[in-house]
């Protein structure tokens, strides 16, 4: 009873997005499907009537109507066929689409805590393929419904030959239907098992195949390493499907069996009729056809109510996807238009699935105007700290304070709109110049003038035709554009501060902005960044501390705790661990000119 209530709520949900993705085209194939139903029983009629009058009456006339009608039904059928099958084909792109996007929503919809799960990208390659039921579920049950019309029609037809004929195939064709819901069965809770090892096994693919990976394949020679990994896995991958597939042939063929000899007794009996003279040539080939369509409409309503019971156990999976909450719930209703003050209160922090606590009772404020310089050793929890003001993560324990108020009563929209932010793992995209710097702010149109002032300030000059031949509209990368420009590890981290320019937030983020920059594009992108900054406060993570002379105050974060907070000279006297970070840095660069 419960699969049959799942079952009818996926069906409710199949039919709206049915609706949704093409009125015309839903109801088009609706109506199709019905009309399909008349025209082999009337076509099979006719020809009936043509065998017959062809064996024994010869009538002319008679014939010529006949073939007319025969032709027409066949044309009509062959027009049908073609004009239904595009009309399916473009709904269910239609459908296709309106899923795959309620998938990337529902992604887009949860935190960042989801991705560092494992099994969130098991669930997501399980809801996409399972997704393709809820495509279907609304055209099986039309089917069950077309294939229950075409039965009792031709099992009623049957039944003035020899009434006991569609029960016994009926009878016979129910093993089948048993042993496909039993192998549906395996077969999902196979995909289940394996849904891990296929993403490895993608993955191994994308290495090998991917530019990302193109240099260290071949500098290490790793190919041979991850064909072997893919190799392993997909011969016990493909080992499992084919004993299933096997398993499969043998019990259909022995389904199918029992259908095949009934029908063989139906052509026999009804041949000896004709040869009595009971029944007539043209009775042979009517019932041979009538009985071909009963069987198919009893295989179309018995292995779509077994499809059914399929898709409720996927769809059932899917629809449990889409339930799933995010744990930073967009809850605020407060529009944040200027970010002023930033305060940390005792905030804890631990990722999910993990007992390490990442920070312990941070507390700090950044005044109006004020820039913080936040530095530690490597997994002292500086980049946490941002992701936490972003709210990509909440706090375990803590408030984070917005101009005096909760981060939490702000929109998400309102708050994230005032960042301008420069991650230390920036993406690189394969867009034109402009698309890519112009991603800080989708709001609005693209300006181009705006862009090439943000990658100015970002000390990257596109309007030279021998670096940028298309200036903005030049591409970055050759995956779509033979005359893509291929971009060092600088000058993509130059595109990322661009993106922070051209967001014009009020609040700056620098998470390792100087990572990939030497030191003169390193001085030049700080000096700018304080002309540009000076009317807004901001936050700068770095490892380097040659930037930190930039900053109002430097925070030092040691193992997820304040360290200490004060300015470069303060720090220099009271904090050893900033003292030595400071120091070791500061002998290597003398080193270094030494050298």
């Amino acid at each position: 009873m419960t699969k049959t209530k799942n079952l009818l709520k996926h069906f409710r949900t199949s039919m709206h997005i049915s609706w949704k993705a093409s009125p015309w085209m839903f109801l088009s194939r609706i109506l199709f499907e019905l009309v399909s139903i008349s025209i082999p029983i009337l076509s099979s009629y006719i020809f009936k009537e043509i065998i017959d009058n062809l064996s024994y009456a010869r009538d002319m006339d008679l014939f010529i109507r006949n073939i007319a009608l025969f032709a027409i039904l066949q044309f009509a059928s062959m027009i049908y066929g073609r004009v239904s099958g595009h009309i399916a084909g473009v709904h269910s792109e239609l459908v296709s689409r309106y899923i795959r996007l309620e998938i990337i929503e529902k992604i887009n919809e949860l935190d960042l805590s989801y991705f560092d799960i494992p099994d969130f990208y098991n669930e997501i390659q399980n809801a996409s393929r399972d997704s393709k039921s809820l495509l279907s579920l609304t055209w099986t049950i039309v089917s069950i419904v077309k294939g229950i019309v075409q039965s009792i029609v031709c099992g009623i037809i049957l039944a003035q030959m020899l009434w006991v004929f569609p029960f016994v195939i009926l009878a016979m064709d129910i093993p089948g239907v048993m042993i496909a819901r039993v192998l549906n069965r395996k077969k999902y809770d196979w995909q289940l098992r394996r849904t891990d090892q296929e993403r490895r096994i993608g993955y191994y693919e994308s290495v090998m195949q991917g530019r990302a990976f193109a240099k260290d394949v071949r500098i290490w020679d790793s190919k041979p390493f991850f064909m072997k990994k893919y190799l392993a896995l997909w011969k016990d991958w493909f080992c499992e499907k084919n004993k299933i597939e096997r398993e499969r042939i043998g019990l259909t063929l022995i389904s199918s069996t029992f259908p095949f000899l009934v029908n063989i007794m139906m052509l026999v009996y009804i041949g000896i009729e004709v040869i009595g003279g009971r029944l007539t040539i043209g009775d042979f080939t009517y019932y041979r056809s009538i009985s071909s369509q009963y069987r198919s409409g009893l295989e179309m309503f018995l292995s779509t109510i077994n499809d059914s019971y399929d898709s409720e156990m996927r769809l059932s999976h899917y629809a449990d996807f889409l339930s799933w909450k995010s744990r930073v719930p967009d809850e605020g209703i407060l529009e944040v238009n200027r970010i002023n003050t930033v305060e940390f209160r005792n905030v804890s922090f631990s990722y999910p699935n993990t007992n390490r606590e990442v920070l312990h009772n941070l507390s700090f404020r950044i005044d109006e105007n004020e820039k913080l310089a936040v530095v530690g050793y490597n997994g002292a929890g500086k980049t946490t700290l941002i992701k936490l003001l972003l709210r990509l993560y909440d706090p375990v324990s803590g408030d984070i304070l917005i101009n005096g108020r909760n981060i939490k009563e702000y929109t998400l929209k309102s708050l994230r709109n005032n960042f301008s932010t420069v991650f230390q793992d920036y993406n690189r995209y394969e867009l034109p110049v402009d698309e890519t710097v112009a991603l800080a702010d989708t709001k609005n149109p693209i300006d181009k003038g705006r862009v090439i002032r943000a990658c100015l300030n970002a000390n990257l000059d596109v309007t030279k035709p021998e670096d940028y031949p298309k200036t903005t509209d030049t591409y970055l990368g050759k995956l779509f554009d033979k005359e893509g420009v291929i971009l060092s590890g600088g000058q993509w981290q130059k595109v990322a501060i661009a993106q922070a320019y051209y967001k014009r937030g009020n609040f700056m983020i620098m998470d390792e902005p100087n990572a990939s920059l030497d030191p003169k594009s390193e001085h030049i992108m700080f000096e700018k960044l304080k002309e540009l900054s000076q009317d807004r406060s901001g936050l700068i993570v770095t490892h380097r501390l040659s930037s930190v002379f930039m900053a109002d105050r430097i925070l030092v974060i040691n193992s997820g705790h304040k360290e200490a907070i004060g300015t470069h000279t303060e720090l220099m006297q009271q904090c050893e661990i900033y003292r030595n970070l400071f120091n070791m840095q500061a002998e290597h660069y003398r080193k270094e000119s030494r050298i």
